[in-house]
Parts: structure tokens; sequence; C-alpha cells
């Protein structure tokens, strides 16, 4: 897992075609997430992120649609950084603590392999001290209109 200095030291990565994502998007106010990818690493993406209370479901904790869109997000994205265009086929989440609102944390997510149209990536919730919230396990899958 990568720390705060370690993560704001990578390149910032702009979701500018994503503007109206539940998650990203200019008009939600319950997620605050910022996205950063390794310049010289294709196969992993990074997010730091704080949930509103806007994402909570019981009171002062966070929902867990909230988390599985932010974990989808995160590890669709690595198939944008690589130009595929993939759709999320499974998507299988492991929350392990519960996540207190206004707090904040990291998503750290891994291309793991890719067999023709489908891309397996795995995902990482942990806070600053890497405590694991939530692990992901999900499969992307590339249309077969846009395989070569």
């Amino acid at each position: 897992m990568k720390t705060d200095t370690q993560i704001k030291t990578m390149e910032p990565f702009d979701m500018q075609g994503f503007t109206e994502s539940f998650v990203s998007g200019v008009q939600q106010n319950n997620i605050e997430i910022q996205y950063f990818k390794d310049p010289n690493d294709n196969q992993s993406f990074y997010a730091r992120v704080q949930f509103l209370r806007g994402a909570q479901g019981k009171p002062g904790i966070v929902h867990g649609g909230a988390i599985a869109a932010v974990f989808d997000e995160c590890m669709g994205a690595l198939t944008l950084i690589n130009n595929q265009a993939a759709f999320t086929a499974s998507l299988k989440i492991d929350y392990i603590s519960p996540l207190p609102v206004e707090s904040l944390f990291y998503v750290e997510s891994h291309l793991q392999k890719t067999e023709r149209r489908k891309i397996f990536i795995t995902g990482q919730l942990f806070d600053e001290n890497q405590k694991l919230y939530a692990q992901a396990e999900g499969l992307y899958v590339i249309p077969k209109n846009e395989v070569e």
C-alpha cells in the first residue's frame, strides 16, 4: 500500500470525460475524490477519497453502495489508462470494517491479468495508517466490437 506522500507525488489523473459520473461528476457533492497514476506504471491506479455525510448509510458510517461505486470507478480507470473501453461484468467486495464518514481514505487498484476480452483487477481501500477497510475483485470485459 502506498502512503499519502507517495500518492501525492504521482501524476494527477483527470476524469474529464466523466463529468456526469455518480462518483467524480461535477454535480455530486457526497464524495470528494482525487485520482493519481504513476507515469511509469500502467498496472496500478490510485485515489484519495473522503466520503461526506451524504454518502452515509447508518449515521456516521459510509454506505456500502458508495464504497462499491468508488471501487468500480477506480478499478475501471485502469482500463482507461490502458486504452481499453471495458465494462464491469462482476464486482465482488469484502467489507472488512465500517468506514467513518468525513475521514480520508485511499484506494489502490491493480491489474492482475488480461485474457483476451477479460480484464481482472483488484482493489484495496485503506486509511492513512494502512488499516484495510475493504477489498475488491473485479472482472471488466471489452465489448466484442472493440477487440482487434
